[in-house]
């Protein structure tokens, strides 16, 4: 046990900072030793008082000997001395220790006087010290920041004290002041003094009082600490009861209600491990069976299906069934031959459908890169027939306008030069009626013509293109193919060129001069620019529909992961089921969630409806904590 020290220390010649007395150098507890209780000492008298301290190592208990007067060569006056005991706060003293330190005091006394000297030894003090013992402490909160005062009437009271076991009020400096019992309040009087060290009271406190409500707490806890525990103890039985009755039913073959009774306990941490484990084995068996059960009645009612299908010869639903069928051993061998033929002649077809179709893709892209190609010539013709056409109208060839536009009434659309002829060109006919007209076809001339002169040159007759290389038209297609009908009139010549971009010569005339077809190769450069970024945009096009034609032809992500990844979710949040389990389920969620993510557009098309399951499935995963 630790050792108890000892200091003495006060007034004699005036207040001794250094002390009188020690047993020991610890400089933490000299420095609490100051002159701050003077004006208490001088307000008591000659009856003194205790001083409980505690810091963060020591517990000091101290007796006030006011009676003591200070020396003065001049005669004595009031003074006081402190008598001290210094002990670890892990310790206490095992009996009260006011009767040695008011002997001490005494001893003080009888030795000093009111002297200026020690007449005593120090190895009468440790001899002394010597009677004291200590017991091992309680750990307790100390409040080293906290001064307060009490009152006592009877000192026998204060001894439950001064041994140094006082939790309710470890506080770094208690006071005790002496003081007497009014008759009328039937209360302790008060004592009129100043601390010094502050300049006012400090707190007060009813240590009798402060003790019965600590240790009325401290039934209350230990009350409340004994119910806690009957109650643990009745749970644990009833954990323990259900334990056997689960167990009981588990050799009953009773899974269903040994889980229902598992789950309707709250305090599963109370189980025994071993009857959890065996339950969690026996639920994967009975899941098992109900799964196999199940999926027998599944099949049962499929087959049924599958039989009024082929007795419909319906062989498109006949085979839907039979692959939905787990075991098909059961159909008989005809369903399953005509089902293969169906099969193979499904897939003929669909071998044949798709050469069909890459045949009709290639034919349309040769067709777009056709009309391309006779896009970008018309382009250039009509470059060279619009400059023949600015300089025989004298109209710039800009200025044509389209008949979409004059039949909307749009003015400023209408640009009319120095003849009475007005040329129209409709641009969505380009890539249409120019085409067919292009391609020796008959067409009306209403259809891309239109003039607001009168006579008119062309009526509503059809013209043609002719392979020899020659305009004709007529009242209807089949007078297109008689020689008569060959156009032999200059203007009307003149107007299909510019319209079609051609150079047809007058029968019997004299073909247009280079001259003028040079007059149009500068608008003829910036067309061909034009039509090249046009050929680029429409390449663009191209490769985008393919891209997405490639999408389209991409399987679907198949549902059996889809359904495997939504059992897995149950299965991680189902009580029942081991950690091991779940982690299992969680990597597989995570990997069939990967495996869509890294191949959609490559491996599987895309599909809104998985991607928003597999989320949910993941979202669960990711967020399983063990």
């Amino acid at each position: 046990m630790s050792q108890i020290e000892l200091s003495i220390w006060g007034i004699r010649r005036g207040f001794e900072k250094d002390g009188i007395f020690h047993t020991h150098e610890l400089q933490s507890v000299k420095a609490t030793q100051t002159d701050r209780f003077r004006n208490l000492a001088n307000t008591i008298g000659n009856k003194g008082f205790y001083i409980l301290q505690h810091t963060s190592g020591k517990t000091i208990i101290s007796f006030v000997d006011t009676s003591i007067r200070e020396f003065l060569p001049t005669g004595a006056r009031p003074g006081y001395m402190v008598f001290s005991l210094i002990i670890d706060n892990r310790a206490v003293f095992s009996r009260s220790p006011r009767a040695f330190l008011n002997e001490l005091a005494n001893f003080y006394k009888s030795r000093v006087g009111e002297g200026d000297r020690n007449n005593f030894t120090a190895d009468e003090i440790k001899a002394a010290l010597g009677s004291l013992t200590l017991v091992q402490n309680e750990q307790m909160t100390i409040q080293e920041n906290v001064r307060a005062y009490s009152y006592y009437s009877d000192p026998s009271k204060l001894d439950q004290y001064l041994t140094g076991k006082i939790p309710f009020a470890a506080y770094g400096e208690l006071t005790l002041i002496p003081t007497e019992l009014d008759a009328g309040t039937n209360k302790l009087k008060e004592v009129s003094f100043i601390d010094e060290s502050y300049g006012a009271k400090p707190q007060f406190i009813d240590i009798f009082e402060a003790d019965q409500l600590f240790r009325k707490k401290q039934d209350d806890d230990r009350e409340r600490e004994l119910l806690a525990q009957q109650e643990a103890q009745k749970l644990k039985a009833l954990a323990d009861q259900t334990t056997r009755e689960i167990r009981e039913l588990i050799q009953l073959g009773k899974i269903e209600e040994a889980l229902t009774k598992f789950s309707s306990f709250d305090r599963k941490d109370l189980f025994d491990p071993q009857m959890k484990q065996q339950l969690n084995e026996k639920k994967a068996e009975y899941d098992q069976r109900n799964k196999t059960k199940n999926e027998a009645n599944r099949d049962q009612e499929l087959i049924e299906q599958l039989y009024e299908a082929y007795r419909r010869k319906d062989l498109a639903t006949t085979q839907i069934k039979f692959d939905q069928i787990k075991n098909k051993d059961v159909i008989s061998s005809s369903i399953k031959k005509d089902l293969a033929e169906f099969e193979k002649k499904n897939a003929d077809e669909a071998r044949v459908k798709r050469e069909r179709e890459k045949e009709i893709k290639a034919l349309e892209n040769r067709k777009k890169q056709l009309a391309n190609r006779i896009g970008f010539a018309i382009a250039f013709l009509i470059l060279i027939g619009g400059g023949f056409a600015s300089y025989h109208f004298k109209t710039p060839a800009y200025f044509y306008t389209s008949v979409e536009s004059s039949k909307k009434g749009e003015k400023d659309n209408t640009i009319i030069g120095k003849s009475d002829t007005l040329l129209k060109l409709n641009p969505e006919s380009t890539d249409s009626i120019s085409v067919k007209f292009l391609s020796h076809q008959p067409i009306r001339a209403l259809e891309v013509i239109e003039f607001k002169q009168s006579p008119r040159p062309f009526e509503d007759v059809f013209i043609q293109y002719t392979k020899n290389g020659e305009y004709r038209k007529a009242k209807n297609k089949a007078g297109l193919k008689e020689d008569k009908n060959v156009i032999k009139d200059e203007q009307e010549i003149q107007i299909l060129n510019n319209r079609f971009g051609l150079n047809v010569a007058v029968p019997g005339g004299i073909n247009p001069k280079p001259a003028q077809q040079q007059r149009g190769q500068q608008q003829q450069r910036g067309q061909q620019q034009q039509q090249g970024q046009q050929q680029q945009r429409v390449q663009q096009q191209q490769q985008q529909q393919q891209q997405q034609n490639s999408s389209a032809e991409l399987p679907e992500f198949p549902e059996k992961y889809v359904t495997e990844a939504e059992g897995l979710k149950k299965k991680i949040n189902d009580a029942t089921v081991s950690s091991a389990e779940k982690k299992i389920a969680v990597d597989r969620i995570k990997a069939i969630k990967r495996d869509y993510v890294s191949n959609v557009n490559v491996k599987w098309k895309e599909n809104s409806q998985v991607q928003r399951k597999l989320n949910s499935c993941y979202t669960v995963a990711d967020n399983y904590k063990e």
